[in-house]
């Protein structure tokens, strides 16, 4: 099943991801694909149980993804929240929506995050993380379009 999700995730992920962002971020439809930037894929899975003293524990720390764009299913017992105004907001979990974040040169900026435990669970969570591969490569070069002074 796993092999088969990263399958259907890297189709989404190259297909229409990268498109889109490509296009928001107004560059040429194809460059982020020709640029490699789902060449590699990395699956976290988190299976958190239910916590009696959420309170005295963490699910995950405090964090910023550090690669290109994540694309994350998360189950409906939620704890996901992300830190806007130094203050943490929750994302509520819906059902079919994946959530995700991504690097852009701060045009989109990763933004900090981490989950909470709960009494509730267990919570199960999904990160595909999309990467140009985890072979040093030598043609990756700069967007034009996402270079400024």
């Amino acid at each position: 099943i796993a092999l088969e999700y990263c399958k259907e995730v890297l189709k989404v992920g190259d297909v229409i991801i990268l498109e889109l962002l490509s296009e928001a971020l107004g560059l040429n439809p194809n460059q982020l694909k020709e640029m490699g930037c789902a060449k590699g894929i990395y699956v976290v899975s988190h299976y958190y149980p239910a916590c009696p003293q959420p309170e005295l524990t963490q699910g995950t720390s405090l964090h910023q993804d550090n690669d290109f764009i994540t694309v994350l299913y998360q189950d409906h017992n939620g704890g996901l929240q992300f830190l806007h105004q130094d203050h943490w907001v929750d994302v509520p979990p819906v059902q079919g929506l994946l959530s995700s974040t991504l690097i852009s040169n701060d045009k989109f900026v990763s933004m900090e995050h981490r989950v909470e435990s709960k009494t509730i669970g267990p919570r199960v969570s999904v990160a595909c993380s999309f990467t140009t591969g985890f072979v040093m490569r030598n043609n990756i070069r700069w967007a034009l379009g996402l270079v400024w002074a």
